[in-house]
């Protein structure tokens, strides 16, 4: 029989950032059930500013989704006899390196074209062990879902699944300077416009009379009309911050107002005051405090009108608690 310190896994997850912060809460669980088994991942580029904070083994980077890059990758991943192979996120990459990593056993959902809005589908988790019950995904579930379902399949203890938190001890917590925004996904739909933020920054402005920060990345930087009017307005632009400066920012607010986009990840981990900005996705699937939102259901966030969303954000600072900051 193979000695625990001898059993490995491979967990891939070469999404968005968000996804790969997720699937980095089956970690815990595992090391639960095998205290001393090996740990490799796979992310993509993007991702790779989470590796500062993760306890791995080892972790291959996708440096991009061309061919070449994924057979490279794949080429490298053969060289090693993994005991288990996980994803928990669909991906036609995903997919492939779960199928052809060399795996005694391989769990996760795998597709093999795109889905547009998989997370209004329920999904069955693929698995090479013979199982008779039928491991399922439904849109109702949370996203930690996905990797308890995963995990459950292949014998794993999840009872106590949480989410990653990046650091454990936050420096300079609990100083509440500012009520910090972040506006902006790299996927436009669940983006705020400009003139949605415009009205947002000015009702926050007008009721809570705190001073605000911006914080994103390409975004903020690549549009001046943006950067100028928030500095005319007197609103502080954090852009390109280093992780752990994110984190401490985050948790230092007095208020976190954020898109589904993997900043929100992190104040949900940390149940700090925060409200998420939901368009197209539902935030039961994506928050584990998915009271700390306001949800339009809708396919594009920048279809709600300026009123819409303020009335909802008043609506919920009114009756949250969390008013008198």
């Amino acid at each position: 029989m193979k000695n625990q310190d001898e059993i490995s896994f491979l967990i891939i997850s070469t999404n968005a950032i968000g996804d790969s912060y997720l699937s980095l809460s089956a970690i815990d669980p595992i090391k639960n059930t095998f205290p001393n088994s090996k740990i490799f991942l796979v992310i993509n580029c993007d991702s790779n500013l989470l590796s500062p904070f993760i306890f791995a083994n080892e972790i291959f980077i996708l440096k991009s989704r061309s061919v070449f890059s994924v057979i490279n990758l794949l080429i490298k991943l053969r060289k090693i006899q993994f005991d288990y192979s996980l994803t928990f996120f669909p991906g036609r990459i995903n997919s492939l390196l779960l199928i052809l990593s060399k795996a005694k056993i391989r769990a996760g959902f795998r597709n093999y074209r795109k889905i547009e809005n998989w997370f209004n589908i329920s999904q069955k988790v693929y698995t090479n062990i013979k199982d008779e019950k039928i491991h399922q995904w439904f849109p109702e579930l949370n996203f930690l879902d996905r990797i308890r379902i995963v995990l459950e399949t292949i014998g794993i203890n999840t009872d106590k699944i949480t989410k990653f938190n990046l650091t454990r001890n936050p420096r300079n917590y609990n100083k509440k300077e500012s009520i910090l925004i972040h506006p902006f996904s790299m996927i436009k739909n669940k983006s705020m416009s400009f003139s949605q933020l415009q009205a947002l920054v000015n009702y926050l402005k007008e009721r809570l009379g705190c001073g605000i920060m911006i914080t994103g990345g390409i975004e903020l930087n690549s549009s001046s009309e943006i950067y100028h009017w928030l500095s005319s307005v007197s609103v502080e632009i954090r852009s390109n911050q280093q992780l752990s400066s994110l984190v401490e920012l985050i948790l230092n607010s007095k208020l976190f107002l954020a898109v589904d986009s993997f900043p929100i990840h992190i104040a949900d981990s940390y149940n700090c005051n925060f409200i998420g900005i939901f368009g197209p996705t539902n935030p039961g699937s994506v928050l584990v405090n998915s009271s700390k939102a306001v949800s339009f259901d809708v396919e594009d966030l920048q279809q709600v009108s300026n009123t819409t969303i303020i009335e909802s954000i008043d609506f919920y600072l009114t009756n949250s608690g969390i008013d008198n900051l």
